[in-house]
């Protein structure tokens, strides 16, 4: 019974804080919770659902975390499955959008330290608008790096048309070079980036190498994570959150620039 009591009073919370953006005809559902004591606000993007379902990705990681947590849904694209962030059709709309919700929250509760976080898709997304909001770090796991490259195969197709409109080889340039491409042109503060990934996973060896090479050379610090041996893509969620909680201390114990 009283189980079944907090379940309730867990869930009318969240409903509580549930929020929507708007900008014309599309809507930014995003989870905010807030701590008058913290000038820390940590951004979490999320990670393709399972089932196809979008979800808030790590509420229950970070809940002794005692800063401001804003959890942002990418139920856009195919199915509503996510669009890394983007946007659908070709029309990238999510980026305006997204970098004016943080910067808004950022204002009106006074925020001096942004960390941005998430894995896989979620790190992809994390890494990007870290880079575009001058962010202070950014904690991922196994993101993806050459994101047209990774829809290219049979069964990422829909998802890939989804976010582009098709499946030419020009969308999917496209999206190889988003990030590359954010990393090399920011005139922004380069975020420190902590990254968890498995050398013996296949993310690894197609996308994290060379985006930890193209970050380096650009001058950006980052540490590695990676004495794990896992294979499969889904040990991610279960690895990550380990470097989340210690990244996550280290950086909100470092001094204010």
């Amino acid at each position: 019974m009283k189980e079944a009591f907090c379940k309730k009073m867990r869930s009318a919370y969240f409903k509580l804080y549930i929020k929507i953006a708007e900008k014309k005809y599309k809507r930014l559902r995003y989870l905010l919770q807030t701590k008058k004591e913290s000038d820390t606000l940590i951004v979490c993007f999320s990670g393709f659902g399972t089932g196809g379902s979008a979800r808030y990705n790590y509420v229950r990681s970070l809940e002794s975390v005692i800063a401001n947590k804003l959890f942002i849904l990418d139920n856009f694209g195919y199915n509503k499955q996510g669009s890394y962030y983007l946007g659908e059709n070709g029309d990238w709309f999510l980026p305006e959008m997204v970098v004016s919700l943080i910067q808004k929250i950022k204002e009106e509760k006074n925020i001096k330290r942004l960390v941005l976080i998430g894995s896989s898709k979620g790190g992809t997304a994390a890494l990007f608008y870290g880079i575009k909001t001058g962010a202070d770090a950014c904690i991922i796991g196994a993101p993806q790096y050459f994101i047209g490259d990774y829809f290219s195969i049979d069964k990422h197709v829909p998802i890939l048309k989804g976010i582009m409109g098709d499946a030419s080889s020009d969308s999917i340039q496209k999206l190889n070079m988003l990030l590359s491409d954010c990393i090399s042109s920011s005139d922004l503060n380069k975020p420190k980036v902590y990254i968890h990934y498995s050398p013996k996973e296949h993310t690894y060896i197609e996308h994290i190498a060379d985006m930890i090479g193209d970050l380096r050379r650009c001058g950006y610090t980052v540490y590695e994570d990676s004495d794990y041996s896992y294979v499969d893509h889904s040990q991610v969620a279960k690895h990550f959150p380990r470097l989340l909680l210690s990244a996550l201390t280290k950086v909100m114990e470092e001094p204010l620039k």
